[in-house]
């Protein structure tokens, strides 16, 4: 191990005679009396971090915060005397490796050098450094030797240590991207579970189809000629059902054209002929005939709504209602959208016709609550025809009783508004 910045020591053993250090009593020396050569590698050795850590703490040293190098410089710096600090960590040395150590107090240095070869093999060098570097007559060679070998050992081990480190990111790596791919083979596999499933399935349910089916060998095999007759016939059906429909369609138009016919007289404007309301109510009077010029139309501007009908017959209902003199509204009886539009007209008109035979049960059910909320005269008419609006527009401008009221008019909601109406 690389011994610290402050310890001064030289790398060579100077030649020194052996009569000089060789002591007149072999023993073994205290940590602050070895050579500063020893120090850190003995320390650094023969001590763990926790020892360290440990043995400055009963000292009364604080070692909270310190980090291993710290807790290693404060050990090299308490051991420079007989400090109490140098006397636990002298204790706990004597302790461990003294007693091992007395065999080899007074043995050669050839054979001490043999102990450490073999330590070095089995890596057993903490009793060997120990004997080396504490025992009083051991020779500078041998020190500088052992101290040469550890110095190089911490370089060997950093270096293989720093490789170590390497391989094991790189198999970390390896194996996270080895984990990747193995979830992503595991969702894929549950993909393909699920879709194979869904396939099984569906095989399943065909099987059971297959099973409920009447049995093909059972039955007879056609031959082309019997397939080609089942398909003439199949033809043959066809153009008779093709003909029954044109048919159809050919009396729907005649019927539709004599409709255009009878509905024709309806279609002449007031001033270029007779009157609309002439056609639609026999019994009527011409409005020219028996009031004045001055005087009022019959329906004396009232406001007649129109709910349902046929929207084509638009322009025919407005006729009707204008020609009588009264200002049309209309109403095409859809409630989906919400019944505010149709409430709304209902509240600004005099008179509501509703044919029933145009308009749903709904729509018919909301006009007579919403005639009833307001005090609104209704009228439900039998027909959607030109006709009956004709009629219905009639008899409300006309003076009538109640007798004639309850016996020939439709029901009145709300009261006969029109019933006090004189033209």
């Amino acid at each position: 191990m690389t011994p610290m910045l402050h310890h001064k020591f030289s790398l060579s053993p100077s030649p020194i005679p052996a009569e000089a250090w060789m002591p007149s009593e072999v023993r073994f020396l205290s940590v602050w009396e070895i050579p500063q050569m020893m120090k850190c590698p003995l320390m650094g050795t023969c001590l763990s971090i926790e020892d360290h850590q440990r043995l400055l703490k009963k000292a009364g040293i604080c070692t909270r915060r310190m980090s291993p190098p710290a807790l290693h410089e404060a050990v090299m710096t308490h051991i420079e005397g007989p400090t109490k600090a140098a006397r636990r960590i002298d204790a706990f040395f004597r302790k461990n490796f003294e007693s091992q150590a007395l065999p080899w107090l007074h043995a050669s240095e050839p054979e001490i050098r043999k102990l450490w070869d073999q330590g070095l093999e089995n890596g057993d060098i903490e009793r060997p450094l120990y004997i080396i570097a504490c025992r009083s007559n051991i020779s500078s060679a041998l020190q500088f030797h052992a101290f040469g070998i550890l110095h190089m050992l911490g370089h060997t081990a950093k270096r293989d240590l720093m490789e170590c480190r390497r391989t094991i990111t790189k198999l970390e790596n390896a194996l996270a991207s080895e984990g990747e791919n193995l979830r992503k083979i595991q969702r894929e596999q549950v993909e393909e579970r699920k879709r194979m499933q869904g396939e099984m399935g569906l095989l399943q349910e065909h099987l059971r189809a297959l099973s409920h089916a009447p049995s093909l060998s059972s039955e007879k095999k056609e031959s082309p000629r019997e397939t080609l007759d089942l398909l003439n016939e199949r033809v043959r059906r066809l153009k008779e059902k093709n003909q029954a429909l044109t048919e159809r369609i050919r009396k729907l138009e005649a019927e539709r054209e004599n409709q255009r016919r009878s509905l024709e007289p309806l279609e002449t404007r007031p001033g270029a002929g007779p009157s609309p309301m002439t056609f639609l109510v026999p019994d009527a009077v011409p409005w020219n005939t028996s009031v004045s010029e001055n005087s009022p139309p019959p329906l004396m501007d009232k406001r007649i709504l129109v709910v349902g009908g046929r929207p084509c017959m638009r322009a025919r209902y407005r006729d009707a209602v204008e020609s009588a003199g009264g200002h049309f509204e209309y109403h095409d009886g859809c409630i989906h959208g919400g019944k505010q539009t149709l409430e709304s007209r209902v509240r600004r008109s005099d008179l509501v016709l509703c044919p029933v035979n145009c308009n749903s049960h709904g729509a018919c059910g909301l006009v007579k609550e919403i005639c009833r909320k307001h005090g609104k005269c209704l009228r439900m008419l039998d027909s959607f025809s030109c006709s009956a609006i004709a009629s219905a527009l009639s008899k409300a401008a006309a003076p009538s009783s109640p007798e004639s009221e309850n016996t020939h008019s439709p029901p009145l909601i709300a009261g006969n508004r029109f019933s006090a109406m004189a033209p």
